[in-house]
């Protein structure tokens, strides 16, 4: 599939309704062939801020897949390690633009704090669930995650 600047964006939102149904995915090359793409998408996050939020909901996607079909894919071809990679390129991407960022989707909180060696003084990460009410079983609960820098 080739990208450049002007289909970037378009091809990447239509690989995010792909992933959608990343729980049926039964092959381990659906991770891989997602894996190489979001690869690809994270040269272009410097030129399309908005990039980095649809590579993130793609990975929280890919983590709705069956353990075995991404067990085989990290086995067989990094697949795993290389999404994760992605998303540290994401954050570090993210930091040299904003003093903090914060990028969450239903599986994965990606928080991103520049601090100066001599003023750390350590992070505090808490997440929770706002209370509300009662959920039927097997829907989603809405979590949210805190990070806080202490000086």
């Amino acid at each position: 599939m080739p990208l450049n600047e002007t289909n970037v964006m378009q091809r990447a939102q239509r690989l995010l309704v792909y992933t959608v149904n990343a729980a049926n995915f039964s092959d381990k090359m659906d991770i891989v062939f997602v894996a190489e793409m979001i690869e690809k998408f994270s040269k272009y996050l410097e030129k399309f801020k908005d990039l980095g939020d649809v590579m993130v909901s793609m990975a929280s996607n890919l983590m709705l897949a069956d353990d075995r079909v991404l067990w085989v894919a990290q086995r067989d071809a990094r697949a795993c390690s290389r999404v994760v990679a992605c998303l540290q390129r994401i954050a570090a991407n993210m930091v040299v633009s904003a003093q903090a960022f914060s990028l969450t989707s239903p599986n994965i909180a990606l928080e991103v704090h520049s601090v100066r060696a001599g003023e750390w003084g350590g992070m505090a990460c808490v997440l929770f669930q706002k209370p509300g009410p009662e959920r039927p079983p097997g829907q989603d609960r809405q979590l949210t995650f805190k990070a806080v820098r202490r000086r």
